[in-house]
């Protein structure tokens, strides 16, 4: 906790340099890197004249343009538990999805569910309760806020959402919480209207604004 917090840099934008302050602190990329590797990787394609594709790094996804019958690209949004289940579907159309949770990467310890995102506030694992699925237009933001709203939870995740979309940051939220083996949806206003598809046995309160 001592080595966390951006005031162990000091940063120069007008000379677009970094320092550290505390030989302790570090810089980790996982909580945007993708994102931003998503983003330069659609600057390329763009480039080049590529005016549609969806880019995949496990984990988020870009999608831009539309599909070949141009209709939203349709991308998966996987149970907390089980990557490999599908429990809905979202439409996209020049938007990024990003999702954090502990599907692969945690571990059992003493009944509870120890995971690999840390808060920064307490060093420890955040609470598991499931996982938190964003969308936006810049694939950087999803990334971020996806880690965040997980730190934060739903109820001040959800906050956060909406104080950000005050201010000019687009962005739709969908928190899949764990309840004695089933899930219970939590979202934005905005994200019902990107859902394509829903497993009603699998997710609870998740509903489609599409025929």
């Amino acid at each position: 906790r001592k080595a966390s917090g951006a005031g162990h840099f000091r940063i120069d934008t007008a000379a677009d340099s970094v320092t550290r302050l505390s030989a302790d602190a570090g810089i980790d990329e996982g909580a945007w890197g993708k994102g931003h590797a998503l983003e330069l990787a659609h600057r390329v394609l763009k480039k080049a004249g590529v005016q549609s594709a969806v880019l995949d790094l496990g984990g988020q996804v870009l999608a831009f343009g539309s599909d070949t019958a141009e209709q939203p690209w349709r991308v998966p949004v996987a149970h907390p538990r089980d990557r490999q289940r599908t429990v809905a579907e979202l439409g996209l159309t020049s938007l990024s999805v990003a999702t954090s949770g502990n599907s692969e990467r945690s571990r059992e310890v003493a009944g509870r569910r120890i995971g690999h995102i840390l808060d920064p506030r307490t060093g420890e694992p955040a609470p598991d309760f499931g996982s938190v699925t964003v969308v936006a237009p810049s694939a950087l933001v999803a990334d971020t806020l996806s880690t965040a709203f997980f730190v934060l939870g739903p109820e001040k995740g959800l906050a956060l959402s909406a104080s950000l979309r005050k201010e000019g940051v687009a962005n739709e939220v969908l928190f899949l919480v764990e309840r004695g083996g089933a899930l219970d949806a939590v979202s934005s206003p905005g994200l019902a209207g990107l859902v394509l598809s829903a497993d009603p046995r699998a997710v609870a309160g998740l509903t489609s604004q599409h025929p």
